[in-house]
C-alpha cells in the first residue's frame, strides 16, 4: 500500500501541461493510468494536484481524453476510465463536477445511462468501446484529470 502512494505521488508531480493535447485548448488532460480507484477517490485524488475529474464538451475534448488515454499505451479499449460526471444530486441530470453544469455534449453508449432507471450507477465513464457509461461510483477504474494550464496552481503531492 505504501509503494502505491508513493507512485500515485510521483506520476501526477512528474505531469505538467508541456503534455499538451492541443495547443488550441486551456485545458490538459492526463489518463491516470497507474492506480484504480472507485469515482471518489478519482476525484479526490484529482484535486490534490490542482485538477479535477476530465469535463468533456464537446467531440474535440472527447478525443483529447481518448489521446491522453492511448498515449499510455494498450488500455484504450481494453479499460474503463472515469471522467468527471455524475447525477448523485438528481437522477434525471448529469452535471460536470468541475463546472457543476448539465451535459451539453454527450457521448452515450446505446441503453445509457442506466442510471435515471436505477437509482444506481450514478457516475460517468468512458467504456472499452470509447462512449459513456453510467457506473456504479464504487467500482474501481483508471481516472482522466483536466487540468487549467494558465492558472499559477502548482501540484501537491497526491496521496489515495
Amino acid at each position: 500500500m505504501l509503494f502505491r502512494h508513493l507512485l500515485l505521488s510521483c506520476s501526477l508531480l512528474l505531469w505538467n501541461c508541456q503534455e499538451s493535447v492541443s495547443s488550441a485548448s486551456n485545458e490538459k488532460y492526463y489518463a491516470a493510468t497507474f492506480a484504480k480507484v472507485n469515482w471518489f477517490q478519482a476525484q479526490s485524488a484529482c484535486q490534490r494536484s490542482n485538477m479535477m475529474l476530465a469535463s468533456v464538451t464537446s467531440l474535440q475534448r472527447h478525443l483529447q481524453v481518448i489521446r491522453s488515454i492511448s498515449l499510455n499505451g494498450h488500455l484504450l479499449g481494453h479499460e474503463k476510465f472515469w471522467l468527471g460526471g455524475n447525477n448523485l444530486g438528481d437522477l434525471s441530470t448529469w452535471n460536470w463536477m468541475s463546472r457543476g453544469l448539465p451535459f451539453g455534449y454527450k457521448k452515450w453508449a446505446k441503453d445509457e445511462p442506466r442510471s435515471a432507471l436505477t437509482g444506481q450507477e450514478g457516475c460517468l465513464a468512458m467504456g472499452l468501446d470509447e462512449d459513456w457509461h453510467s457506473e456504479d461510483c464504487n467500482n474501481e477504474y483508471y481516472f482522466v484529470c483536466e487540468r487549467q494550464c494558465n492558472s499559477s496552481a502548482t501540484f501537491e503531492p497526491l496521496y489515495i
